[in-house]
């Protein structure tokens, strides 16, 4: 039966080079004030998990002469600051407005990496670390918030009864 059913042809859009299609959405995005700012944010947090990425083996093993046991620990504190804080946000942001919260989360990124030029320390990276894992969930958790979206109810994942027509308590 399914392949019995004809399917509408769909209609073809004007020819364009391979660089205009190519190029579009980033330029609608560059087009949108509000989607620049958010693409200044994912920015931020690129430029901070790449500076963890690439430069905790650098500075663990060549500035601090210390064994990869130490950089699995520095790169421990930057993923566990990141998920105790993306754990601790939902209750938060009942407090915090969305957009607010995203811009603190961008400004400590931006802080934290000026902060990485001075850290001569082992103790003083895990701490720096555990900050920028801290700040990494703030951003993420919305993006619709900081291009003006109106706000969504919020979805209670609790469990609950099945609502069911089948469904008959049992008694």
């Amino acid at each position: 039966m399914v392949g019995t059913v004809v399917l509408p042809l769909a209609a073809r859009g004007p020819k364009r080079s391979i660089y205009e299609r190519t190029t579009k959405g980033m330029r609608i995005f560059l087009r949108t004030p509000r989607l620049r700012g958010l693409l200044a944010l994912n920015l931020t947090i690129a430029a901070a998990s790449a500076m963890v990425i690439v430069n905790t083996v650098v500075l663990v093993q060549s500035k601090f002469a210390l064994p990869q046991s130490s950089t699995a620990m520095a790169l421990m504190a930057f993923g566990g600051g990141s998920m105790v804080f993306a754990l601790m946000l939902p209750k938060l942001l009942e407090r915090l407005d969305d957009r607010k919260a995203m811009l603190a989360g961008g400004a400590v990124l931006v802080a934290g990496l000026i902060l990485g030029t001075f850290v001569s320390s082992y103790p003083a990276l895990i701490l720096l670390w555990l900050v920028l894992g801290a700040a990494t969930p703030w951003h993420r958790h919305r993006p619709d918030a900081f291009c003006g979206a109106r706000p969504q109810p919020r979805i209670d994942l609790r469990c609950s009864p099945p609502s069911s027509p089948f469904h008959t308590p049992a008694g």
